[in-house]
Order: structure tokens, then sequence, then C-alpha cells
């Protein structure tokens, strides 16, 4: 049985998607509703640019992403709109705290290339 992990600022989580790594904290329900808030209109529909903005926030790097030639991008915000929608989706699952299946890898080093 696995134990529940408090969220910490210096967390590092990893998602792997294929070669590539996508590594984020996870935030606290009242910072994500802060967020939804901003985003949310008088009809209760929700902006895409909801999950942009979460993403910008609490994804922290990422390894072996191709930028469409085939070269390797360097982890950038600016980038984060371009992502495939399911590996948002991914990513923002984890970022909720409703996917518990990413390593967390706090302690761990990140690579640089």
């Amino acid at each position: 049985m696995s134990k529940v992990r408090l969220i910490r600022q210096s967390e590092r989580i990893v998602y792997e998607e294929g070669d590539s790594k996508f590594f984020y904290r996870r935030a606290q329900s009242d910072e994500i509703g802060l967020i939804r808030r901003k985003y949310t209109d008088s009809k209760n529909e929700i902006d895409h640019q909801f999950v942009n903005e979460i993403l910008t926030k609490y994804l922290i790097g990422w390894e072996g992403i191709d930028d469409g030639t085939g070269k390797d991008l360097e982890f950038d915000a600016i980038h984060i709109p371009a992502l495939p929608t399911p590996v948002k989706t991914e990513l923002l699952s984890g970022i909720s705290g409703s996917r518990s299946a990413d390593k967390d890898i706090s302690g761990e080093k990140l690579e640089k290339k």
C-alpha cells in the first residue's frame, strides 16, 4: 500500500510519454480553483487558456520533445500551447493529483543535455 504524499513546492514529478519526459509539480486544489474561476464565464464554461495557464505554472521542464523538424526542443513555457491535447490532459491530471502513477524524482538531479 502506498502512502499519501503532501504537496511540496520543491517536488519534481516525471510523466513519461514514449521517449519524452515531462517534469512538473502538483498544485493544491485551491490554487487550481482560483485559476479556474479566472477562466470561467457566466455560462460556467471554461476557456481553453485555463489549461495553458496551469501548465505554464506547474510544468517545470521536459526532455525528448521534438520541435517538429526532428530537433530536440529546449523547455520554454512559450511552447506549451503547441503540446498535443492528450499530453496536456495527462499533465493536467498529474498536476491536479488525479493520477498518482507518475514518479516523484525530487531528490534526483535533472540531466542537462
